[in-house]
């Protein structure tokens, strides 16, 4: 069984794919697609080939809107659908047990996806974030990151050799499933 940890986007895409949360905002062509391929993976998971997480620190990525609608249906999800993913970054939100926070590590994956990311840039929070989880992922020694995330597919090799941090888009991992039936 392949174990996946979904990028909060990712997460959004399956839950959307089931109906469980309200649309995700994207063009409706895109927005058709991934229905379709999510709901293959939740074909896959119901048959016990894969299984998905999400880090704790995925609220992160709520910041602008902690208290917001999409906020609380992501939470309502890791009641019922999704877990998360063990041990947990010392960070906030704490999932016991826990792992210690390597700053080096984090600015080493920052870095390696984000190398011209300076601290005055508009995405460089956005960016800490999606370095975060990578850096989650990798301490849980799940399988497979699933991302739509152009900058950290491009640095899928490199965090592969680096870090080994396999990230994948939903539609590469689908075909990996695919050649596995």
């Amino acid at each position: 069984m392949h174990k996946l940890t979904l990028d909060t986007n990712a997460l959004r895409y399956w839950a959307q794919s089931k109906s469980l949360i309200d649309e995700v905002k994207i063009s409706e062509t895109s927005n058709s697609s991934f229905n379709l391929q999510y709901l293959k993976l939740e074909n896959y998971r119901i048959e016990r080939k894969c299984e998905i997480a999400v880090p704790p620190q995925i609220f992160c990525d709520f910041a602008k809107e902690p208290t917001g609608n999409l906020a609380k249906q992501i939470e309502k999800l890791m009641e019922t659908e999704v877990n998360y993913t063990s041990p947990s970054l010392s960070t906030f939100p704490l999932h016991f047990p826990i792992i210690y926070f390597s700053k080096e590590q984090f600015e080493e994956i920052f870095n390696l996806v984000f190398p011209h990311s300076m601290p005055t840039d508009k995405k460089f929070k956005s960016n800490q974030i999606d370095a975060l989880l990578l850096y989650a992922h990798k301490i849980t020694d799940r399988k497979f990151f699933i991302i739509e995330d152009r900058n950290i597919l491009i640095a899928a090799e490199g965090l592969f050799k680096n870090f080994s941090i396999e990230v994948l888009s939903i539609n590469q991992l689908l075909n990996l499933l695919s050649a596995e039936d």
